[in-house]
């Protein structure tokens, strides 16, 4: 199989390693979400994703957390 993170795996755990996996499973179900309010069209998903990525770290977690649209 697909063997590029494999370096990542093998290496010993730490903060960060805990820190980047929570971060992520805390935001799936908000990003399906999003997806979901995109209704499924990638395009549409993806520059919703890119205006996020363009505001402050506190102005994501909030406009993801207030979405109700895709636009």
């Amino acid at each position: 199989g697909y063997r590029g993170y494999d370096v990542w795996f093998d290496s010993p755990i730490n903060n960060a390693k805990l820190a980047a996996t929570s971060i992520y499973g805390d935001r799936v179900a908000t990003f399906l979400r999003l997806f979901d309010l995109c209704s499924g069209d990638y395009p549409r998903f993806f520059a919703s994703v890119r205006r996020l990525g363009a505001l402050d770290k506190s102005g994501r977690a909030e406009a993801l957390k207030a979405a109700d649209s895709c636009d």
